[in-house]
């Protein structure tokens, strides 16, 4: 994905309009109408970082995951990563940080590990348009959700910065404090402390539902789309 088709996702997922967008950047309509027209294009680098400081949240390495990021918070594995995307990143379940590109891939997508003491999801990195705006995928393992997701298929999963803003009966990835991941269907509990996690196979007495207290969530991601591979 382009940094102009990065840019148009990002307008379309947030319903912004292009004249708010203009007016909070600074940048002229007929300069943002070449980014949103122009699929293939860069815009240049005084333009770029009028976009960055009035939606810092869009973030340089996401925006521009070509270019190196020298910040401190990359690992040494990032001193590798230079002008090719890495096919993983990871992604921080507790802290705010950037995600890490990794060199070393052989780590599942969908894998919870520890670095630096501090849990990660690893997730394959996606250039697909048209699904918006997604931190990866990670791997459906079982039989828990279909027919949605088939075993072996991908997930592409966006993680929310409040965990609690779910809209309930949507399909989301959750990560409990054992730090394992699974992909359920979120309703509401019968009190403010839990929720509860259904499956979409019809055979709820092989897979019925079951509930999860708020305390006992790590990270919540919103599945954004499914990817299957051929």
């Amino acid at each position: 994905m382009s940094v102009n088709q990065r840019i148009k996702a990002y307008l379309e997922e947030n319903k912004i309009n292009v004249t708010d967008f203009a007016e909070k950047t600074g940048i002229s309509r007929t300069t943002l109408s070449s980014i949103t027209n122009n699929p293939s294009g860069t815009p240049l680098k005084r333009t770029m970082d009028m976009i960055l400081a009035a939606y810092p949240d869009l973030g340089k390495n996401w925006l521009m995951p070509d270019e190196k990021d020298d910040s401190s918070s990359f690992s040494d594995e990032s001193d590798n990563f230079s002008n090719s995307r890495a096919l993983k990143f990871r992604i921080a379940l507790k802290a705010k940080k950037k995600p890490v590109p990794m060199t070393n891939t052989k780590a599942s997508a969908g894998t919870i590990a520890l670095f630096n003491d501090e849990p990660e999801l690893i997730v394959e990195f996606l250039d697909i348009p048209f699904i918006g705006i997604v931190d990866g995928a990670i791997e459906v393992v079982g039989e828990s959700m279909v027919p949605t997701f088939k075993n072996g298929s991908r997930a592409a999963v966006r993680k929310l910065e409040d965990k609690t803003l779910i809209n309930w009966g949507e399909i989301y990835y959750i990560v409990d404090t054992n730090y394992e991941g699974v992909v359920k269907r979120l309703y509401a509990g019968t009190d403010d402390t839990h929720i509860v996690l259904k499956s979409d196979n019809p055979d709820q007495e092989t897979y019925p539902p079951f509930p999860r207290k708020w305390q006992h969530i790590v990270a919540v991601f919103k599945v954004k789309a499914e990817i299957t591979k051929h």
